[in-house]
């Protein structure tokens, strides 16, 4: 991370809409006075969908909508990355995909909306490793295949943004930090978000530490805040039906004003 990092305002124009319509979500941003938001689901009037399942006609009426409101995409926010690293059943509904299928198929059709969008920034994260299994021994292979798809974006003049969430083998700080070394690929950076370590039962200091050990890599982050009505132990799997509690910044227990203070 740069000294003095420029930063750029966005936010995912989903959360900011009950039915996920373009007309809500931009109408939203541009009432805030913000110029750029991040990409992810969206109601172009053929129903909610992901980014990635997009037609062309919804592509280009998403673009003369954001010329009308005067937005532009920061990011992409594609789910790239979330699926099985090895094809075994662990008890979960994560799907397995061959990874040079994973490649020539979604992770090209990604590099192809983020062009279409005119961004250089596609959100993703790692992978899920077995569950109950320590996500330690999984490193290698997700970092190589972090590796061949940062490559993929790098030749696509793209970045690729991996986000720390719960669950996979890129779950808190210190696995965040050997990825980000071990693919070591200049168009690799990590995504920090306080609330996705907090769903792990981490405290306010404990979450920034791991802040602490992501800030070489970091390439963004999210602003938003986690709290449980009861007190959350210490897990190395969190149920991803129970991701309910999420709340706006200072209203949980991730601790952005020690974040910030030091970002600034």
């Amino acid at each position: 991370m740069p000294d003095q990092p420029s930063v750029i305002l966005s936010g995912f124009g989903d959360e900011a809409a009950n039915q996920k319509t373009a007309e809500q979500q931009f109408a939203a941003f541009a009432a805030l006075g913000l110029q750029y938001y991040s990409l992810r689901f969206i109601d172009a009037g053929q129903g909610i969908k992901n980014v990635m399942q997009l037609s062309k006609a919804e592509i280009t009426k998403i673009r003369h909508l954001e010329d009308e409101y005067g937005l532009n995409v920061a990011t992409l926010g594609s789910p790239i990355g979330k699926v099985k690293l090895l094809d075994q059943d662990d008890g979960t509904k994560n799907r397995f995909v061959p990874f040079k299928k994973y490649l020539q198929e979604e992770v090209k059709k990604a590099c192809e909306l983020a062009h279409a969008f005119e961004t250089k920034l596609i959100r993703g994260f790692s992978f899920y490793h077995p569950k109950g299994t320590d996500p330690w021994k999984h490193v290698a292979q997700a970092a190589d295949q972090l590796g061949q798809i940062a490559e993929v974006c790098h030749r696509s003049d793209l970045m690729f943004g991996l986000e720390v969430e719960a669950n996979l083998v890129g779950q808190n700080g210190a696995l965040m930090a050997a990825l980000h070394k071990q693919v070591d690929h200049p168009a690799l950076v990590t995504i920090f978000d306080a609330a996705n370590i907090s769903t792990q039962g981490y405290g306010p200091a404990e979450v920034f530490e791991q802040y602490e050990q992501m800030k070489k890599g970091l390439g963004w982050m999210h602003i938003k805040d986690y709290r449980h009505p009861h007190r959350l132990e210490r897990t190395t799997h969190v149920d991803e039906e129970a991701l309910k509690h999420f709340v706006p910044a200072d209203q949980g227990d991730s601790g952005h004003e020690l974040v910030l203070r030091d970002f600034k």
